[in-house]
Parts: C-alpha cells; structure tokens; sequence
C-alpha cells in the first residue's frame, strides 16, 4: 500500500467529511472522528452522525477497509462481527460494491453510509429500508439464494459445493434442478463468482451447510 495514495484518498475524503483524521500507527493507517451524512432512500431523507472508526488494511485497495462505530450508538446484536466491526453485507457483496470505486471515498459513500442510514432508517421506523439478511452463514445462503434465484437449500448446496472444491465441470447436470447441463444453466453465473473470489472464500459456508445435513453427489 502506497502512502501517498492513501494520503490523496483520504484528502479526497475530507474534502466532504471535515471532522476525519488520519494516523499511522505501528505501519497500519487509521481513519476516525465524526462522519456527518445526508442520505436518501425512497424519498426518506435522513440526516445524522456517528463516531466512526475505519482500519486500512495492508493489502488495501485489494481489500475493503475494517470499519467501527465508535460511539456506542449501534448495539452489537445489529449486523456486527464478534470484534465489534461492522458487518456492512455479504463480503462478495461488500467487495463487488467497492471495487466499483475502490477509493476511501468510495468506500464511504457506497458501503459504510448505507449501513449507518439503515440503523438510523430502524430507530426512526422500526423496520429497515433494504430488507434484511440473517446474521452469520444463514445470511450467506440467502444472499446466494438470491443471487442463484434457487429457491432450496438443497439446490444451492450443489452450486457453493462446486464453488468450494474449485472444480468447474460445465457438462455435469446443473444442481438447481432445472436438468439442464451447468454451462447451459448456473455455470456462467458460477465462474463469474471463481474467478473474483479467493481460494478458500466458500469453505466455512459449505461446511455449515453440510452440517445442517445437505449432501451433493455428482
């Protein structure tokens, strides 16, 4: 990671959010102080604040940035890790998103204030404005339910299980069901997700569903 371009990046980011500052410490960059925002959903504006804490990671901008709030405002049972990061979407999700403008901007304005709109959307209303995810590896199957547009468990566990092992066989029969050939069904759609996600990105998922007793036999 290039120390000027985090330095630009971060003037960039300033430049509409004032009350951030920048640090090193121990080689690690970090972003915090308060992050003001105006946002905009189906005609409900809201405006609000929130003590913010972003970490760069080394590898950035081929990683997202770790973001906290700081000030005690979101309790931990709404959408954070067991640290206490922000749990900001699926992590594909989250990365397709950033990589759309990989800058601490970016970042910003399309991952972190959309989060803190939704928690403020909640207090204000009582429901949430994007719809909701389950929390941990349940809220991983429904993202790629809805990704697949796969209806069963059953018939995701085939596709993350080919995910998982790195195989790619577009003869075999698609496991959705549809008894087409993978390459004529899911198959596009599944090598798309491989070649923009690391090794080992699915393991931990296909683990919990084969815990929960789903089994894929080609």
């Amino acid at each position: 990671m290039e120390q000027g371009l985090i330095i630009d990046q971060f003037d960039e980011l300033r430049s509409l959010y004032s009350d951030l500052t920048l640090q090193k410490s121990d080689g690690v960059w970090h972003i915090q102080g308060q992050l003001v925002f105006i946002a905009n959903f189906a005609e409900q504006v809201i405006e609000d604040e929130y003590s913010i804490h972003l970490v760069v990671p080394e590898s950035y901008p081929d990683c997202v940035p770790v973001a906290y709030e700081t000030g005690n405002r979101i309790p931990r049972h709404f959408h954070k890790y067991k640290d206490g990061n922000l749990c900001l979407g699926e992590p594909l999700a989250v990365w397709k998103t950033f990589s759309e403008h990989p800058t601490l901007l970016g970042f910003v304005q399309n991952n972190l204030v959309p989060y803190l709109y939704s928690f403020s959307y909640l207090c204000k209303n009582g429901g949430l404005p994007f719809g909701e995810l389950s929390h941990g590896e349940l809220g991983r199957i429904e993202y790629y339910q809805d990704q697949f547009n796969v209806r069963s468990e059953h018939s995701l566990f085939g596709l993350i299980a080919i995910l998982a092992q790195g195989e790619y066989r577009g003869h075999i029969q698609c496991p959705c069901g549809s008894k087409k050939r993978l390459r004529l069904c899911h198959g596009p759609h599944v090598l798309e997700i491989m070649r923009s996600t690391p090794s080992g990105y699915f393991k931990s998922l296909y683990q919990f569903m084969s815990q929960r007793g789903l089994a894929y036999f080609r």
